[in-house]
């Protein structure tokens, strides 16, 4: 059937019958052997199916056009058209081999997936605003077509999965709106070079309904400073299915509708540095890793279902404050930023990886700062993963006791930054505090070696935690003693293996104030000592310990 749009009631409609030839201006190709008028307030033309089909050369200007099932438009020309635009049907398959159309008004180009938009075809915006619309469930492929002029374009599929996909090398200068559509594209670029959405500098709006909108890389990916915003409703999302990263890096502000990043392009990190706003949810889906640079302020949740989600860059980029929760094996959360979630979920076959990346090799803090918590939860059931290259600090524990209490107290002393991972949990900016549950059900601490070489006296600190956290290890299960790390350290915890060096790992003090640190081993005496030590520890806050 055909995509009819309403029509200017200026003109009339003249059917194409090709009796005389394939000329386009030629009145005796026409119903009633008149052509359309030429020009933009006349007529619609037209074009149905017969023996011959159109071409035109030179310049000829319609009010509208319509093509019909199985139809043509071809020639060297350029057809102007006004505000009734181009409808083309669905069913048998057409072509537009036009060398150009160009509007001479604001106008909607409407096209059937059966319609075949060949190599060169120049859609010139002049100027005006473009519409491009497709009712077909299985979307509308303009990839051969080039969109050019300063004309504004929105891309637009009505309901449902629907998509259009467009070239690379489009160089019109306009704004740029996707809105119920799914945008199929293969460049992105700064703005003034020609790229799947224009060569303009203005913001790409990922305009609003209720229905999901959004845009998908199936090219070699690239880099853009154009802002990708949301508009006031609906959701937006952004999916990566190409053979490289993408990265929009503007810092102005995204908006506040519901925002998902996902896709099957695993290699390097995509980025997203716009800030997100209101009452926006993010939601990162699907595979590979997507990282979030900017101070976020939105009150919705932050929820991670596959992939990775890294969480800041050199230290900058935060989360939103509503709840932040990580779901499905393999899911990860990293990075160097903040999440400011009033509460934070890690289930059981999750990961949680400080640091810019997942290599064990790269180092930094993961903070946890709410917004706003009064006796919520942050519950860690998944994998913790710390690196270590070197420890925070190396004591000089000279005439010092292993195990006593000065020793405990210079251990505990220790704390900040490091060439390792480490994870805080500040006290919350207002509210009376949360529980912290660290692998009480499931999950496990890892620390990992990455070129460390362990000496007498380092100190790791690998967590720490405010005075308003109420720390709970009570189903953190390690054993107790001090630890070569070669299998002996119990279920939840795993360390370097220290074996052949004459040092141990004192893990006792983790669980007071988050520190390991490898010492020769102790006499005898103390080592029983240590493992028959009550296993209750307090530090700032109350926490119970289960060896």
């Amino acid at each position: 059937m055909l995509l009819w749009f309403p029509l200017s009631s200026e003109g009339g409609t003249v059917t194409w019958d090709g009796d005389n030839g394939t000329s386009f201006a030629d009145p005796l190709n026409w119903s009633g052997d008149v052509a359309p008028a030429n020009n933009l307030t006349g007529d619609i033309a037209a074009i149905v199916a017969a023996a011959n089909q159109p071409s035109l050369s030179g310049t000829y200007s319609v009010l509208g056009a319509t093509m019909g099932a199985g139809t043509s438009l071809s020639g060297s020309g350029t057809l102007i058209l006004g505000t009734s635009g181009l409808n083309a049907a669905s069913g048998t398959a057409s072509t537009l081999s036009l060398s150009k159309i160009q509007l001479g008004a604001n106008a909607t180009l409407a096209l059937a997936n059966t319609v075949t938009v060949s190599s060169g075809v120049e859609i010139d915006t002049n100027g005006k605003n473009l519409s491009v619309q497709t009712n077909a469930t299985s979307g509308l492929n303009l990839s051969n077509a080039v969109i050019t002029g300063s004309g504004n374009v929105t891309f637009q599929a009505g309901s449902g999965s629907r998509s259009i996909t467009v070239g690379g090398a489009n160089t019109f200068t306009g704004a740029v709106a996707v809105t119920q559509t799914n945008l199929i594209f293969t460049t992105l670029a700064n703005g003034g070079t020609a790229s799947s959405f224009g060569a303009g500098t203005g913001d790409v709006t990922l305009a609003g309904s209720a229905s999901f909108m959004g845009i998908t890389n199936i090219g070699v990916g690239g880099s853009t400073d154009r802002l990708f915003k949301g508009n006031t409703t609906g959701s937006a999302g952004i999916t990566n299915n190409g053979t490289g990263a993408l990265h929009f890096n503007n810092t102005g502000t995204y908006g506040s509708i519901a925002l998902t990043l996902s896709g099957s392009y695993t290699g390097a990190t995509n980025t997203f540095a716009s800030i997100i706003t209101g009452i926006a949810t993010l939601s990162k889906q699907g595979n590979g890793t997507w990282r979030i640079t900017a101070a976020n302020t939105y009150t919705g949740t932050t929820s991670v279902s596959g992939g990775a989600l890294q969480v800041g860059s050199s230290g900058t980029g935060t989360t939103g404050t509503g709840a932040v929760s990580i779901a499905n094996s393999g899911s990860t959360i990293l990075g160097t930023g903040v999440i400011r979630g009033n509460t934070f979920t890690a289930a059981s076959g999750t990961n949680i990886r400080p640091g810019d990346s997942v290599a064990d090799s790269s180092h930094g803090t993961l903070t946890f700062t709410p917004a706003a918590a009064s006796g919520s939860t942050h519950s860690i059931q998944g994998n913790v993963i710390l690196g270590i290259s070197s420890a925070t600090s190396r004591l000089n524990l000279t005439g010092i006791t292993i195990g006593s209490t000065e020793y405990h107290a210079m251990v505990d002393g220790v704390s900040g930054v490091g060439a390792h991972d480490r994870l805080v949990f500040n006290n919350p900016d207002a509210g009376t505090g949360y529980n912290l549950d660290f692998i009480t059900v499931t999950g496990k601490l890892s620390v990992v070696s990455s070129g460390y070489t362990p000496a007498y006296g380092d100190v790791i600190n690998l967590m720490d935690w405010g005075n308003l956290v109420t720390s709970n290890f009570s189903g953190f299960t390690f054993n107790g003693g001090y630890l070569t790390g070669n299998g002996d350290e119990g279920t939840d915890l795993d360390l370097p293996d220290l074996s052949g060096t004459g040092l141990f790992w004192d893990f006792s003090r983790f669980t007071t104030s988050g520190n390991i640190a490898a010492v020769p081993e102790p006499g005898r005496a103390l080592l029983l000592l240590a493992g028959l030590a009550c296993v209750v520890f307090r530090r700032r806050a109350r926490l119970w310990v289960r060896a």
